[in-house]
């Protein structure tokens, strides 16, 4: 019998494994939710080290040696960090709510969603979790913090003034700026691999689109403008392409905007969600259900290659590539 720690380090032993080549993803059956990593060359699935039955959120590191998750356990929810040697330790161990946690580029710091000030605030802690501190700090609530690549600001949505509103802010607290409104999916923003733009999900015309704005000007384009619903943006890592779940083909189905033209192809024929870009940026993943149960699915950027990657009794979604 293989053990799971044996599997993980072959996974990062010696000249390591392409990490591109590893995918993360929950598998939930039941009421019981666990992470899981898949070896895409030799198909073996194992449930990540420190796993539990009630994970949620979870980002690795930059240079995919680590993974921090949300988990509720002792109910609580805290941030737990998992090596891929199988060491396991809660770096938040406060008595609020702590969770949707992300790396900074640099795998110096966290940022991180959390009740501690009796609403929702962004705060950011060092990544071993010391010196946590309100990045934040207002009585609405702000939510889904996310870095820009080069790692100064931070990305999120807020309900400041009444409606939901996309904002960023430097790491030392200062400089926010309003960015736009949101008002429906508020998590769905993504900052372009340069910085310049983030691409995020409104409503402006009663139906749901995808925009970008210009983080230094303001300006907002539509890239979508269509009665169809178009949601989940996903900026290859390129930055070519623009990867969303759209419903003008009739059922969900995965699209590729091009950047530059604006220009739209699809990509999936029977059904598609939730994309996520290789680091490569050559395939992409997406979950399609298939008799009420999610599966991951990969397929080559230009539409060949289409291939089911999870086939177990789970329902398995949130993919990450690992670095």
């Amino acid at each position: 019998i293989v053990s799971v720690l044996s599997i993980v380090g072959a996974m990062t032993a010696g000249a390591r494994m392409i990490h591109a080549d590893v995918l993360t993803y929950f598998g939930e059956q039941g009421y019981i939710t666990r992470i899981y990593m898949m070896d895409l060359h030799h198909g073996f699935e194992v449930m990540m080290p420190g796993a539990s039955n009630n994970d949620g959120t979870f980002a690795w590191s930059p240079n995919g040696d680590a993974l921090i998750f949300a988990t509720f356990r002792d109910n609580n929810t805290e941030i737990y960090r998992v090596t891929m040697r199988g060491g396991v330790s809660n770096i938040t161990q406060n008595a609020s709510s702590d969770f949707a946690p992300t790396w900074s580029p640099d795998g110096a710091y966290i940022v991180f969603e959390t009740t501690r000030a009796r609403n929702n605030e962004v705060f950011i802690m060092e990544a071993n979790g010391a010196n946590p501190r309100n990045l934040t700090n207002n009585p609405a609530l702000d939510r889904f913090p996310k870095w820009s690549p080069d790692g100064a600001q931070i990305a999120f949505s807020s309900f400041r003034g009444g409606e939901r509103g996309l904002y960023i802010i430097n790491v030392d607290g200062s400089d926010l700026r309003f960015l736009g409104n949101v008002r429906t999916h508020d998590y769905e923003f993504v900052w372009s691999p340069d910085g310049r733009f983030i691409a995020f999900v409104t409503s402006p015309n009663g139906n749901q689109d995808v925009l970008i704005v210009d983080v230094e000007t303001g300006m907002v384009t539509n890239l979508t403008d269509d009665p169809a619903t178009d949601v989940q943006p996903a900026w290859s890592p390129d930055g070519a392409q623009i990867a969303i779940t759209t419903s003008r083909y009739g059922d969900a189905d995965i699209a590729l905007i091009d950047v530059a033209t604006g220009d739209i192809q699809r990509l999936t024929t029977h059904g598609g969600s939730n994309a996520v870009w290789a680091p490569d940026s050559r395939q992409v993943t997406f979950e399609s259900s298939t008799a009420g149960q999610s599966v991951i699915y990969i397929i080559n950027r230009d539409g060949t290659g289409l291939r089911r990657v999870t086939n177990t009794e789970s329902s398995n979604y949130g993919v990450q590539w690992r670095p």
